[in-house]
């Protein structure tokens, strides 16, 4: 699902943890404690255009206490670095071609801003974490057909519910590796048979030709004594 906003995005984006944990907490009631982390794995290690690979990202709650269990819909956000465009359809070297398992994906496209600017925004929404727990977010990508460059990103998770007393952990970068395209080595031209049989021919009369020039001297020398 994605959805476009016409607002100056990187205006947004630094705040938008912040309003969230604003308006989710009741007010006079202090946030549960929870230390959340985040950890992401992708495989393969090395992409090229066309290639499909798989995105693991998984979110540990240290307590010490629960984070959002009970709540009726998917109180833990974990938030991807936005891929940056002069289009109102900026877009990522990949796409996402299926959906979650273990979250919900949302994609928006936030923008222009102050600098005639538009960004690409892939949120994934995760279910509550009881303390000491961690749940799993996986995803399916797919390069696109066109070559690409390595890029670094990040992804960083935070809930409105909690009050997360380590902020150090709660982002995770990353660097997606363009690969290197295999080259096939040059073939060596292949001789027919009676290409080898020349060849085998004329190796032989060589050798037997330079064994002749070679004996000559010792014959002369022979027939002197």
């Amino acid at each position: 699902m994605t959805k476009h906003f016409n607002i100056c995005w990187r205006q947004l984006l630094p705040g938008f943890a912040l309003l969230l944990l604003a308006g989710s907490t009741i007010a006079g009631t202090p946030r549960p404690q929870a230390d959340l982390s985040i950890s992401v794995l992708v495989a393969p290690s090395a992409f090229l255009p066309n290639d499909i690979g798989t995105v693991t990202l998984t979110v540990h709650n240290d307590g010490p206490e629960d984070a959002g269990v009970g709540y009726p819909s998917a109180p833990i956000i974990v938030q991807q670095k936005a891929f940056i465009g002069f289009t109102p359809a900026p877009q990522a070297p990949y796409v996402m071609p299926g959906l979650g398992q273990g979250c919900n994906i949302y994609s928006s496209v936030l923008g222009p801003g102050v600098d005639f600017t538009w960004g690409l925004i892939h949120q994934f929404f995760l279910p509550g974490i009881p303390a000491g727990e961690s749940v799993t977010c996986s995803y399916a990508i797919q390069f696109r057909p066109a070559p690409f460059q390595s890029f670094n990103t990040y992804w960083f998770v935070y809930s409105g519910l909690i009050e997360d007393p380590n902020p150090a952990n709660d982002q995770v970068n990353y660097t997606f590796v363009a690969g290197v395209p295999y080259v096939a080595p040059t073939p060596v031209p292949f001789l027919n048979r009676l290409g080898l049989i020349l060849l085998v021919c004329g190796i032989v009369t060589f050798v037997r030709r330079r064994s002749s020039r070679e004996l000559q001297p010792v014959v002369q020398e022979a027939v002197r004594s």
